[in-house]
C-alpha cells in the first residue's frame, strides 16, 4: 500500500511539471536505419515521389508507417533531441533534408504547427512515462549502491544450498515407503 501511495504522489508531481497546452507540430516522416536508405528516399522525393509513398516502404516508425508516414501531433521533448532541433525549427509545409538522430535517419515534413495545443490522453501518458524514467534515472545517479554479496560469496552460498538439497533427497530416498 505504501508503494502505491508513493507512486501516486510521484505521478502527481510529474503531472504538475508537464505544461499543457504546449507547442506541437503535426508531421509526416520516414525513419530508417541507414544513411544510404534515407538518401535514396530523399532523392525519390526530390524527383517528385510523395513522402507518404516512401514512408510505408522502409520506415521503422511503427506509429506512422501504416498511415503513410503521418505521425500526428508531436510535442517538443517527446522524441530525440536531434529530432526536436530539426523539426521545431521548421514551418508548416517545409520538409527537412535527411538528418541523423539516436533513433535513426529521418526525413520530416511539417503539416501544421500549434503553439498551444492540448496533449491528447495517450500522448500525456507517454510524456508522463518519459518524465518518470528521466526522474528515476536522475535519482539512481544520486545514490551509491554497495553490493555486499560478491560473486565468491554467492557461489559459496549456492554450493552450500545444493549440498543441503542433495542431503534431503538422499535421506528421502532411504526412507521406507508405506504400502
Amino acid at each position: 500500500m505504501e508503494v502505491g501511495l508513493l507512486s501516486e504522489k510521484i505521478d502527481e508531481r510529474l503531472k504538475e511539471q508537464i505544461i499543457t497546452p504546449t507547442l506541437q507540430v503535426r508531421v509526416y516522416l520516414i525513419l530508417v536505419n541507414g544513411e544510404e536508405e534515407i538518401q535514396n528516399a530523399y532523392k525519390r522525393i526530390q524527383a517528385g515521389e510523395d513522402l507518404a509513398q516512401g514512408a510505408p516502404e522502409g520506415s521503422l516508425d511503427t506509429n506512422s508507417k501504416d498511415k503513410g508516414g503521418d505521425l500526428g501531433w508531436v510535442p517538443k521533448g517527446l522524441r530525440a533531441a536531434e529530432f526536436d532541433k530539426a523539426v521545431f525549427a521548421m514551418s508548416p509545409g517545409q520538409m527537412s533534408e535527411p538528418f541523423k538522430s539516436s533513433e535513426g535517419y529521418y526525413i520530416v515534413k511539417i503539416l501544421e504547427r500549434d503553439e498551444a495545443k492540448d496533449l491528447d490522453e495517450a500522448t500525456l501518458d507517454l510524456v508522463k512515462s518519459r518524465a518518470m524514467s528521466r526522474w528515476l534515472a536522475g535519482e539512481k545517479e544520486k545514490v551509491k549502491i554497495d553490493y555486499y554479496v560478491t560473486s565468491d560469496k554467492q557461489s559459496w552460498a549456492q554450493e552450500k544450498a545444493n549440498k543441503e538439497r542433495d542431503k534431503r533427497i538422499k535421506k528421502a530416498a532411504q526412507q521406507p515407503t508405506n504400502r
